[in-house]
């Protein structure tokens, strides 16, 4: 006579998680020998539970949590450009805002200036200066001019704009 084989019956099943393996219990109902099926464990479950959203001076975040272990992690969310608006100008400068937090900027406007150096010779600068400077500039100048001809002028023209710290002065011409 032949034996009969086992009769496997399930007797439990456990479902995977993301952080362990689930399982099906087989019990044969002749011998009552257990055999166990693994069942492998499953990815994350990940949804989206909080928005920071980013600023001009702070970077944000998108976090996610597993529904199953409730494990996070953060997408971290670059900050933005600031977003400078103008808010007026005088013969000098642009004043700007930051529409977002209220930082606050100041350009100074580039301007074309026509230094006349006499005898009939001028020359042009493209830059910017502080007003104030204006009339301690002309009168080093005439007084230079008067003295040494207009060629040592425009050589203390120049140097005075490298001593004051003046910025993006550059010759166009000289006639």
């Amino acid at each position: 006579m032949t034996k009969p084989g086992h009769d496997f019956k399930l007797e439990a099943h456990k479902d995977p998680t993301c952080q362990a393996e689930g399982y099906d219990l087989y019990k044969c109902s002749r011998c009552q020998k257990e055999k166990k099926d693994a069942i492998a464990v499953i990815d994350h479950k990940y949804e989206l539970t909080n928005t920071v959203n980013p600023t001009c001076v702070a970077d944000g975040y998108k976090e996610y949590t597993c529904t199953m272990c409730k494990n996070s992690y953060r997408e971290n969310l670059s900050k933005l450009e600031h977003n400078y608006v103008e808010t007026g100008k005088d013969s000098q400068y642009i004043y700007y805002i930051c529409s977002g937090c209220g930082d606050t900027k100041t350009e100074f406007i580039d301007a074309t200036y026509t230094i006349d150096l006499g005898n009939g010779q001028t020359t042009t600068v493209v830059g910017h200066f502080d007003l104030q400077m204006r009339q301690e500039i002309y009168n080093l100048v005439v007084a230079r001019r008067e003295k040494m001809g207009s060629n040592f002028a425009m050589t203390l023209i120049m140097k005075f704009f490298v001593l004051c710290g003046l910025h993006y002065l550059t010759i166009e011409k000289i006639l």
